[in-house]
């Protein structure tokens, strides 16, 4: 890992990369900015996925989508199911609340109705904001965002000579 630095000469100031990494057979080696990039650039040029390669990672990244959205749903439907066991505990509770003649049977009674309309509350919030935003991208969007990041592997020299600072930091990341 190097870390970049500008050092002042004479006249102007010069960037250099360098190596801190005792570990490194690069040890306490500068590199010139222009040196460093070049050769980036030529590994960078090298660098392209076939269309096996793109195929495999369209179909491995529709699987993890589709697997997502099934837990999505399946989560969804748990906690759906888990308000209707509320409704009939609290309609339960309600009903041996009205049947009760003791004091502290009642008090124990209301506590539970309380805390049952509570949960049913909280439930009812989270399903709501489910179905609001679930969070995962409809197969149009999908295939839309996978565009992009199919342009990104299919040739990371070209993303990166047009690319703004961030576009570079992940062309950088996947190098």
């Amino acid at each position: 890992p190097y870390t970049g630095y500008w050092c002042k000469g004479k006249c102007q100031r010069y960037a250099y990369y360098h190596c801190f990494n005792k570990d490194c057979p690069q040890y306490a080696k500068s590199v010139p900015r222009a040196k460093m990039e070049a050769d980036f650039e030529v590994m960078l040029s090298d660098l392209n996925a076939s269309d096996d390669m793109m195929d495999f990672m369209k179909a491995r990244a529709y699987q993890t989508w589709m697997e997502r959205k099934e837990a999505e749903q399946a989560s969804f439907q748990r906690m759906e199911r888990r308000l209707k066991e509320i409704d009939s505990e609290l309609d339960a509770t309600m009903e041996k609340y009205r049947q009760t003649k003791s004091e502290v049977v009642s008090q124990m009674l209301e506590q539970k109705a309380d805390e049952l309309a509570q949960e049913r509350l909280r439930l009812t919030e989270k399903i709501g904001s489910k179905k609001d935003d679930t969070g995962i991208p409809s197969d149009e969007a999908f295939r839309t965002l996978f565009d992009s990041v199919q342009d990104v592997l299919k040739s990371p020299y070209e993303t990166w000579k047009r690319g703004d600072t961030a576009l570079k930091r992940t062309v950088t990341k996947l190098a």
